[in-house]
């Protein structure tokens, strides 16, 4: 065999950060979703910060995603959507479960690209997800219906 030959081996691709992340003892949720906003190429996050999603919001800093904080979900919505439709871009908005997710749905409505995070809450509080799922369906808001009727 001459010198200038290279044995052709099979080397699998290498693994994407957020497969690193999750393969990883340390890693949380909120870490995740951070990598993941990143990835997507998320570069700020309007919201306000609570107990089930201050870990979101520090993992969010961390990874560069500038966090913008408002006094109340309604406006932090409002925020995102004009953002979406100003940069053609999701905008992201982060609230607390239950109650907050109910105030942030006015910025939902508007629908130009939003993702809304929330926290956890008992449905025996709200039942966000039926709360979505109608107003996405009455709102025709295209896209919506088929990952929020599926949820």
């Amino acid at each position: 065999m001459p010198s200038h030959h290279v044995a052709n081996l099979d080397i699998a691709p290498a693994p994407s950060l957020l497969t690193i992340l999750i393969m990883s003892n340390t890693t949380t949720g909120a870490t995740i979703i951070a990598t993941a906003l990143k990835a997507q190429r998320v570069d700020v996050i309007f919201g306000i910060v609570g107990i089930p999603v201050v870990e979101v919001a520090e993992a969010c800093t961390a990874q560069g995603i500038k966090f913008i904080g408002f006094r109340n979900e309604q406006s932090a919505s409002y925020a995102a959507s004009a953002y979406g439709f100003l940069t053609g871009r999701p905008g992201v908005c982060l609230t607390v479960g239950g109650p907050g997710v109910v105030h942030g749905l006015a910025g939902l409505a508007n629908a130009k690209p939003v993702v809304m995070l929330a926290g956890s809450s008992d449905t025996h509080e709200v039942d966000c997800v039926r709360l979505i799922v109608c107003i996405s369906s009455d709102l025709k808001i295209p896209g919506a219906r088929p990952w929020s009727t599926n949820a």
